[in-house]
């Protein structure tokens, strides 16, 4: 069975040099003065699924370069129609900026920072600045690569990094830690393939970790260019 949401924060705590709050909060001490640039509507302004605590954590483990990053709404399964075709007709229609995808499962609310655009590309896209997150449990889950995927294709098979496969059935992150059924409404995740903190592979915790379990409905997914 899956485990239970208080066994679940106790695994996550175990793991707390992986924290959202400690990642974020060196960021925040690190960017010093230049945190006065970020302006109240730069934390992703129109979230329907993140309360304002959780967004500041997501915002400053962000990459930030010279200035502050302006996350900007481009999809939503509360605004536009739910299905994968128009999440990437919609992303498409936007500057090929990084993106964060955000998504909500009944308590559970997690998703992905990458460095690409989400494109329907049928191959293996992102580096290692991708990394997967849950704000529920506080934890960021960087890209390490340790199990390669199963080749989806020819030119899969010669990718350098398996941070994103995107083809018109599904959002595949890394070697099934993350997947997103084509109409949105359901996915599984199993840490541990090409994203993670070091659980083993396979463990209730390393399918549960996420999403709270290996399958789970969709309630509400976002997604957010970073410019």
């Amino acid at each position: 069975g899956n485990l239970s949401d208080a066994a679940l924060k106790h695994l996550a705590e175990q793991y707390s040099q992986f924290s959202l709050l400690t990642y974020s909060s060196r960021r925040a001490q690190a960017l010093g003065d230049r945190t006065k640039d970020v302006k109240k509507e730069f934390i992703f302004e129109g979230t329907g699924v993140l309360q304002r605590r959780d967004a500041q954590l997501l915002y400053f483990s962000l990459p930030f370069f010279k200035v502050p990053p302006r996350p900007y709404l481009i999809f939503s399964t509360a605004l536009h129609k739910p299905t994968i075709d128009e999440l990437y007709i919609r992303s498409a229609g936007v500057e090929p900026h990084p993106q964060v995808l955000i998504l909500r499962s009944g308590s559970f609310v997690f998703g992905a920072y990458l460095n690409c655009p989400i494109t329907l590309e049928g191959r293996w896209v992102g580096s290692p600045s991708c990394f997967l997150f849950s704000t529920t449990m506080d934890l960021r889950f960087p890209y390490h690569g340790k199990c390669t995927p199963p080749s989806f294709d020819e030119v899969g098979s010669h990718a350098s990094y398996h941070c994103l496969y995107a083809d018109v059935k599904q959002l595949v992150f890394g070697n099934g830690d993350l997947v997103i059924q084509e109409d949105l409404r359901t996915g599984s995740s199993e840490l541990e393939g090409s994203y993670g903190v070091g659980l083993t592979r396979g463990s209730l915790g390393s399918q549960a970790l996420l999403a709270g379990g290996p399958d789970f409905h969709i309630d509400a997914l976002e997604l957010y260019g970073v410019m």
